[in-house]
Parts: structure tokens; sequence; C-alpha cells
């Protein structure tokens, strides 16, 4: 996959609490773990909020514990 990038879909932005492990310690510490010889670049989409119709459990918005951590 050289010069592309991977998307990743979760099906619900809740479920980015169990993966946050594998995001934060894996993938955006590659560069750091390969001194500077590979790239991890990603886009993860997850939907969230009040249109994904998902009731009490898969409605939380919870981008802001990603957004603090480059990748």
């Amino acid at each position: 996959m050289v010069g592309k990038r991977p998307i990743a879909e979760i099906q619900f932005a809740d479920f980015i609490l169990p993966a946050t492990n594998q995001i934060i310690s894996e993938a955006a510490k590659m560069r750091y773990r390969s001194n500077n010889d590979w790239q991890c670049p990603l886009t993860i989409r997850a939907p969230f909020g009040g249109g994904v119709h998902g009731g009490l459990y898969h409605s939380q918005v919870l981008k802001v514990y990603l957004l603090h951590h480059q990748v």
C-alpha cells in the first residue's frame, strides 16, 4: 500500500474506545518506533451523534479523545 492512505470505518463512534490502544499506541508511534523508516497515514470514519439514530448507547460524541493525538 505504498503511497496510499487506508480508510477505516467503525460502525459507531462509541466503538472507538476499545480500539484506542491500537490507534494511539501502535499507529501514532509507528514512525518513532521505526526510526522514521515507516509512516502510518490513517483516516478513521465513524458516525456519531443524533443523525445515526443509534439510541442511547450509540450516540455519544467521542472525537475529542482522538483529536489530541497526532497520528
